[in-house]
């Protein structure tokens, strides 16, 4: 054997150790994935022993595992297809003419077709000596020296940005940073993109857009940039119609118009202002996070992904609002009406419940948005998703991108998207109180404050408490209304409340996301000894009976012994009510005046 034959033996040799110790992935070529760089193994890869080459299909890159990526045909070249192997621009491999190959023969090379991949002897590629590579302009993953390999023009590893890749320079390395930037590649099971899809895609945007600034709607929160504003709008949106949101807006604006002045207020304004709204969490968790963005970054709203996801309350959809409406950058907001939108026009079939789905969504979506449009795409995407591409019923003969609907074309527009049912709340029966007072309480009625964390925290209601089952022995010879009545006497009496309830009133229902409650509402009469009457000040006092008094006969409730206050109709201003006890105190005070007014 030749000296120079065996000294190019030995730098194959000695840069495929170091490529094996740094490869991100043991079974991975050049992949679009975590496992960035390209591993050689067992002679693979980028092979510089004469005839050998790499065939790359589908998402593999330059592959050496089992059989797999190193195809020995004699004299054959690097054949990338599907946009892998040591991947060129715009998809474009390395393909060999004649029979050149990534060879190690003098004077040998590839001089590639498409965006070439290797170039032979002037401009180096595959070089005649031991040197020999592959030149990849686009990105490619395996740097070659001294050693075979694949350069890099634009530095980048394969669809791994500048972090990944190998080098086989007398000591290779590959990026660790490649699993950090998996969010931003393409899905490697992606089927490859055809011109009707590229087609489609560009379809969907233009006339979205143009549908979009001829037919919106004009919302408080659109007339501004500004980005409290439109984070305001996007929390009261969540589970609510626009319709239902457009009042509880202008009021929150009008009352906290600064991100400083929600975050200096006190908590019981900020929910008597969402009163009736519902999903209080939100109310709380936006006021949390306004005093997170006053305290961390002098109350600007961030234009930074990552402090914006940071604030309390924001997910995915809540942070792709912000940045893209208010700052105008290309980040997705994906909710259900867009994911609705997004699986019929592309008829895509999977689970929107699961979370792999969101992220094909979420990726698909961020494609579809037109440079320099993020603000504008994503509100049209929304609002063709509010008003024509709506659940049951969608309007697609005025749908602006009916024409490659592939639902519609499909006749299965109505059963997209797929999603699992979610599990039905669980519903509870439970025994509420309204008392009328009597003597100095006369025409008020009493309510309670919740404890301060868990359901509807801190905020208050008429007693009440959950109806047991059936109770055996000497409760099975009553009726079903009298028991009810007898265990609502006992509850109230362990809660230290001195009242008795008197007949059934109303029922009524409250429906959480987890949980649906019964009310059955019963009319209860004050007794004397009277609880004593509230303060001016809005502290809170506990019930009249302390707690070493109460009964024993039915375990304690969690709410009791929160603080009560007799009001009147007048006096309900100062408290927020949960949305159901807002409208049965107001149905009473209603009857209570038409008593009166007859009276007189």
């Amino acid at each position: 054997m030749s000296r120079q034959r065996q000294q190019e033996q030995e730098q194959v040799l000695r840069g495929q150790a170091v490529t094996e110790r740094t490869a991100a992935d043991a079974d991975a070529g050049t992949e679009a994935n975590a496992q960035a760089g390209t591993v050689a193994k067992a002679g693979a890869g980028t092979e510089t022993n004469a005839g050998a080459g790499t065939e790359a299909k589908a998402e593999a890159g330059t592959e050496a595992n089992a059989g797999a990526g190193t195809e020995a045909n004699a004299q054959a070249g690097t054949v990338a297809k599907a946009g892998a192997g040591t991947e060129g621009n715009a998809g474009a491999g390395t393909e060999a003419n004649a029979g050149a190959g990534t060879e190690t023969n003098a004077g040998a090379g590839t001089e590639a077709k498409a965006e070439a991949g290797t170039e032979a002897n002037a401009g180096a590629g595959t070089e005649a000596n031991a040197q020999a590579g592959t030149v990849a302009k686009a990105g490619a993953g395996t740097e070659g020296n001294a050693g075979a390999g694949t350069e890099a023009n634009a530095g980048a590893g394969t669809e791994a940005k500048a972090e990944a890749g190998t080098e086989a320079n007398a000591g290779a390395r590959t990026a660790a940073k490649a699993k950090q930037q998996i969010q931003a590649l393409p899905d490697p099971k992606a089927e490859p993109e055809t011109a009707q899809n590229q087609e489609a895609k560009s379809f969907f945007s233009r006339h979205l857009l143009e549908w979009y600034h001829g037919q919106k709607r004009d919302l408080p929160w659109r007339r501004h940039r500004n980005p409290y504003y439109i984070w305001v709008s996007e929390i009261m949106l969540q589970q609510t119609r626009v319709d239902t949101v457009i009042p509880y807006f202008e009021r929150f604006i009008t009352q906290f118009p600064t991100v400083e002045a929600l975050a200096d207020a006190p908590e019981e304004e900020v929910l008597k202002c969402w009163e009736g709204l519902g999903y209080y969490s939100r109310a709380r968790n936006l006021q949390q996070a306004a005093r997170q963005v006053k305290e961390e970054y002098g109350g600007q709203v961030p234009n930074d992904r990552d402090a914006v996801f940071g604030l309390k309350g924001v997910g995915p959809y809540t942070a792709g609002a912000i940045l893209s409406i208010a700052f105008n950058r290309p980040e997705p907001a994906v909710d259900g009406n867009v994911m609705r939108v997004l699986s019929r026009y592309f008829l895509i079939e999977d689970d929107i419940a699961k979370g792999p789905t969101r992220v094909k969504m979420e990726r698909l979506a961020a494609e579809l948005i037109p440079e320099g449009e993020a603000s504008h795409f994503n509100q049209a995407l929304m609002e063709l998703g509010a008003l024509i591409c709506t659940p049951k019923s969608p309007r697609c003969l005025i749908c602006p991108v009916m024409e490659h609907c592939e639902a519609r074309l499909a006749g299965c527009e109505t059963s997209l998207p797929v999603k699992t049912k979610a599990k039905p709340p669980r519903p509870e029966e439970r025994l509420a109180a309204l008392i009328e007072g009597r003597g100095a309480h006369a025409g008020r009625v009493l309510i309670r404050q919740r404890p301060a964390s868990g359901l509807l925290a801190r905020m208050w209601e008429l007693p009440h408490w959950p109806a047991p089952p059936a109770e055996r022995g000497a409760q099975e010879a009553l009726p079903q209304a009298a028991a009810a009545q007898d265990r609502l006497r006992r509850s109230l009496r362990q809660a230290g409340i001195l009242a008795r309830p008197e007949a059934h009133w109303k029922v009524a229902e409250h429906t959480f996301s987890h949980i649906v409650w019964t009310l059955q509402v019963y009319l209860c009469r004050e007794d004397a000894p009277a609880l004593p009457q509230a303060a001016e000040a809005p502290a809170a006092y506990a019930p009249a009976v302390p707690a070493a008094q109460r009964f024993e006969d039915g375990g304690a409730a969690p709410e009791d012994g929160g603080a009560v206050r007799w009001i009147t109709r007048r006096e309900m201003a100062d408290y927020a009510f949960p949305n159901v006890f807002l409208k049965l105190l107001n149905q009473y005070f209603d009857e209570l005046e038409a008593r009166e007014a007859g009276a007189e």
